[in-house]
């Protein structure tokens, strides 16, 4: 089932905002079962794919604020969550446009993932394999 998108601000916005550098990158968010993206006219279909994976990790918690509270609070979490919706984005852009779009998508979710906006301190190397890698070695 495909989540709604809502051009608004997610609930939870002001504590993303305190904790991430959102002003300088107008990111998606995913809460509960929405998708908001207050700042896109349209999402490409590989972010929405990205998106459904936050929905679907955000259904292990009770509620959504708890996911979110863990993944701001917690790096590793937040690095396993990202790789992972980063990983389904890039094997849908690899089967359904091919690989050397799979190619230049991998270099754009590097540099999202290596980016300030997710805090996680990582080199583009290191976000290209990972994503690259994820679910391949137990991840």
């Amino acid at each position: 089932m495909r989540a709604k998108i809502l051009k608004q601000y997610p609930p939870n916005y002001e504590q993303i905002r305190s904790f991430f550098p959102v002003h300088q990158h107008e990111p998606i968010f995913a809460f509960g079962d929405y998708i908001y993206a207050p700042h896109a006219e349209e999402i490409p279909e590989d972010i929405i794919v990205h998106e459904h994976v936050h929905l679907r990790q955000q259904k292990q918690y009770q509620t959504p604020e708890i996911w979110w509270n863990k993944y701001i609070f917690d790096k590793e979490f937040r690095k396993h969550e990202e790789t992972e919706a980063y990983n389904e984005q890039y094997k849908w852009v690899k089967k359904n446009l091919g690989t050397k779009a799979s190619e230049e998508a991998l270099f754009e979710y590097a540099n999202n993932l290596s980016s300030n906006l997710y805090r996680l301190n990582i080199s583009y190397n290191e976000a290209s394999k990972a994503i690259k890698k994820y679910g391949k070695a137990g991840n």
